[in-house]
């Protein structure tokens, strides 16, 4: 159908949609249960069966004459040409003047397609023989990283179409990915995403996938950039080409895939008649294929394949994909039902709704017709759904209950992959049982006789028992299958695939187009720059609610101080214009958190609840983890302790740059060791690219006394070796008290003294060589005698081999000697520190 075409058919003006109104009413008050018993075999009738899938109709609203009006329309409306075109590479998107062929990507019989006279199953072919290679290299080990380790970790960075499907199949073939490298996804443009992803892998093993057709996606790109940077961060010291032995893309623009780093030998490209709702068939599903294998890779396609032949060849009358579409559109637009459940009753499927969401309300929510005229009819059901049993306990309520009627598909599978006890039948029992509660319900008569038996007051019966009917004829459709196969699962997302391309025939609108995702992504790129610069004026014009709230959006990220909850504990954070953001503690005053605007996160924190800690804070300047708080104890030399509480004083910014006061409180511990007229005052000061602290301590009696300061640094750094210089990662920092420093250059140690002590998670690491400096330095078992032996390391020798995990390998802590002094404080008198920590 071309948008040209002035006759294009108008499903709400036929005579078969009239015909199909009429029979609406006389079948709109009949009960389902009613229906099974006038006619005994009715279950046998409406249930169709493809391949070990079983498809049952019989709880529906319908009977085998409702089918047989459906089956008109759906005739009347073109759908066995249009069909037939998709499947010859006609160009039936008309609004981009492309092809449909997302069927040429599983075409396993290999049968001639053309596009323009060329056919297109040599390049289909050609791209899945170059997967299938890159898939085979990585999964063996022949493909190696930079460092010359196996990839065990594969990160799929894309959003829409190139992540959903991949993910919805990664997870539901799990028990296919045995020896196959773990999948992770990054969508979300929200640093969240990608930060929480990163602390998963290890850069050495881990291989990044941008999926992005254009290469100019703008959430897929920046997460691809930020990736690379980490990369870099990590292993950019190993030498060569780094990005190209952790980067592949699939993508058709070579130039910007070979600018950004990876080399085009591991670029797969897709075509434009693949929409990418539709692309977990092409080089999109490359995630899957390393996950699960070539071979079951293959397998999912034939299932699809399998599914396409079906739907090509059966006749409407019991042409599965085809009833399944005439059913929804009997519910949604003469019942008027708007919403469409999908329920797999197996976890492993546990987004096969969200990925369905795309594919049905992207594909068909639509309201301009083939021939530019408004639809007269509704179209795009709302659809939704969450794995059973967890829905039960969720909204199944309002299916059973509620004032709203929800059709339903429910999607079970006989046998399971994890067959514990008894847990498969209890699935399956409660599978079968909410379709069976659905249809028939409970009347008033029957909870009445119910509760009765159960010895229920009659005054308590009178007043419960309304609530408790269930008045049932609630349509539902169960789908049935041996197990979650690979051949199985691409047979059924092929079947909703064909569901979503009939009703878009029979409502007369393209199926595969997406401009309504356009607007919103255009205003964005507007608006975008007001967020970035917000010491200019907003550029934009909008309206007042929108400005309201760009306005307030601009107010709270401009540099700004506020008392906040961070994991569990008060905490005062600094943010700055730009996005950067450092968190301190009030008990113990840690820096908990420093995160640059790029999203990176320059301390490390461990979640390992058992890592012991050292009294974090040596001489007052305090940089150490949230979790340690409360943890040390008091160091022999120190005055300051964690579980000093902190009040803030003062908070604001000078010229931009956030700053906080903060003073020790009166209640200190503190006290119990200086029981002087002692106060201590900590700022803090947040600049771009560069974090400040400085310490301010007060003796007011007249007795002066000594204190032995060390200032504490920890350091985030990729890898240690008995060589490695170390330092807090892509940070340059300076350490001071009372004229006496360490600086460092672009993440190097570089002291001016002897350094007294490092921790490292190897024991190579013990041994760290400055030849700069010639520093060197060890660490034994026995520590030093004027040091607190606290971490495990020290204490448990024989246990350091095994310290090189994801807990520890990114870990060290420096103490320097060269700032590990006495410090006299005369009476009356004042002594201050300070630590600058500026990213390189």
């Amino acid at each position: 159908i071309m948008a040209t075409d002035s006759a294009a058919f108008r499903c709400e003006q036929s005579p078969e949609w009239q015909a199909l109104k009429e029979h609406f009413a006389t079948l709109r008050g009949a009960a389902v249960k009613d229906l099974f018993q006038q006619d005994p075999s009715r279950a046998d009738d409406l249930t169709f069966s493809f391949k070990d899938i079983a498809v049952d109709l019989s709880k529906n609203r319908i009977t085998k004459q409702t089918l047989e009006l459906l089956t008109n329309l759906g005739k009347a409306a073109g759908v066995e040409q249009q069909r037939s075109m998709m499947f010859g590479g006609s160009k039936i998107n008309f609004t981009e003047n492309r092809a449909v062929l997302h069927v040429a990507l599983r075409n396993r019989s290999n049968s001639a397609i053309l596009v323009d006279g060329k056919n297109v199953m040599d390049d289909v072919n050609s791209t899945l023989r170059r997967m299938r290679d890159f898939v085979n290299a990585v999964r063996s080990g022949s493909w190696v990283g930079s460092t010359g380790k196996k990839v065990t970790d594969v990160v799929n960075i894309g959003i829409g179409g190139s992540d959903l499907g991949p993910v919805m199949v990664c997870q539901a073939l799990k028990p296919y990915s045995r020896n196959g490298p773990r999948v992770h996804f990054v969508s979300n443009v929200d640093g969240t995403h990608m930060a929480e992803t990163l602390r998963l892998v290890d850069p050495e093993t881990t291989l990044f996938l941008v999926a992005s057709k254009t290469f100019t996606t703008q959430e897929t790109i920046r997460n691809a950039v930020t990736a690379k940077s980490w990369l870099l961060k990590h292993l950019g010291h190993v030498g060569g080409n780094v990005v190209a032995k952790h980067f592949a893309a699939m993508s058709t623009n070579a130039k910007s895939v070979e600018e950004f780093g990876i080399d085009v030998n591991n670029m797969f490209g897709f075509w434009d008649w693949v929409g990418g709702r539709y692309s977990l068939w092409s080089a999109i599903g490359l995630p899957i294929a390393l996950h699960i294998g070539f071979t079951a890779f293959e397998e999912l396609l034939g299932g699809a394949h399998d599914m396409d032949n079906h739907f090509q060849n059966e006749p409407l009358q019991s042409n599965i994909p085809f009833l399944l579409a005439v059913l929804g559109v009997w519910y949604h637009n003469f019942f008027g039902y708007e919403t469409h459940a999908l329920l797999p009753y197996d976890q492993s499927m546990a987004r096969f709704a969200a990925y369905f969401q795309q594919g049905d309300m992207e594909s068909n929510g639509k309201y301009v017709r083939s021939d530019n005229s408004k639809v007269g009819c509704d179209t795009g059901p709302i659809v939704w759904g969450e794995p059973g049993t967890n829905g039960q306990h969720a909204f199944y309520q309002l299916l059973h209950q509620g004032t709203r009627i929800v059709p339903a598909d429910f999607i079970a599978f006989a046998h399971s992959f994890n067959p514990i006890e008894d847990h498969h039948p209890i699935l399956l029992s409660n599978f079968l049982a909410q379709t069976e509660a659905l249809m028939n319900g409970k009347s008033f008569e029957e909870v009445q006789q119910e509760m009765a038996s159960a010895g229920v007051e009659p005054n308590v019966i009178e007043r419960v028992a309304p609530h408790r009917v269930f008045e049932g004829n609630r349509p539902s459709t169960s789908i049935l299958a041996d197990q979650l196969t690979p051949r199985t699962l691409g047979s059924l997302i092929a079947m909703y695939e064909h569901k979503i391309f009939v009703q878009g025939i029979i409502w007369g609108i393209n199926s595969y187009d997406q401009w309504g995702v356009e607007l919103g992504k255009q205003l964005a790129k507007k608006i975008l720059p007001s967020l970035l610069n917000p010491e200019k004026g907003i550029q934009t014009q909008h309206d007042g609610s929108t400005l309201g709230l760009l306005s307030a959006i601009r107010r709270k990220r401009t540099s700004a101080v506020s008392e906040v909850v961070f994991n569990g504990a008060k905490a005062v954070q600094l943010r700055t214009a730009k996005g950067d953001v450092a968190t301190i503690t009030l008990l113990g005053a840690h820096v908990a958190q420093w995160r640059t605007a790029d999203g990176q996160e320059r301390l490390f924190v461990s979640e390992q609840s058992s890592f012991q800690s050292p009294a974090a804070i040596r001489g007052g300047i305090p940089v150490c983890f949230p979790q340690f708080a409360n943890k040390g104890t008091l160091p022999k030399h120190g005055f300051v302790r964690n579980s000093d509480r902190w009040e803030v004083t003062s908070k604001g910014c000078e010229d931009g740059i956030p700053f906080v006061q903060l003073s020790i409180c009166d209640d200190s511990s503190t006290r119990e060791v200086f029981p002087y007229q002692f106060k201590a005052f900590l700022t803090v000061r947040l600049q771009e690219n560069s974090l400040e602290l400085r310490l301010h301590a007060e003796n007011g009696s007249d007795q002066a006394w000594t204190h032995t300061c060390a200032l504490h640094t920890y350091f985030n750094v990729s890898s240690i070796s008995s060589t490695s210089v170390v330092g807090l990662d892509g940070v340059q920092y300076e350490d001071s008290i009372d004229g006496a420093k360490i600086k460092s250059q672009k993440g190097d140690v570089r002291f001016d003294g002897e350094v007294d002590r490092i921790y490292g998670p190897t024991p190579e690491a013990l041994m760290i060589q400055d030849s700069q400096h010639k520093c060197n330095v060890r660490i034994t078992k026995q520590g030093f005698p004027d040091a607190v032996v606290w971490n495990p390391w020290v204490e448990k020798a024989a246990a350091l081999a095994d310290m090189r995990d994801d807990e520890f390998n990114n870990f060290v802590c420096v103490e320097a000697g060269a700032i590990r002094q006495p410090v006299v404080v005369p009476a009356n008198g004042s002594w201050e520190a300070s630590l600058q920590m500026t990213i390189c």
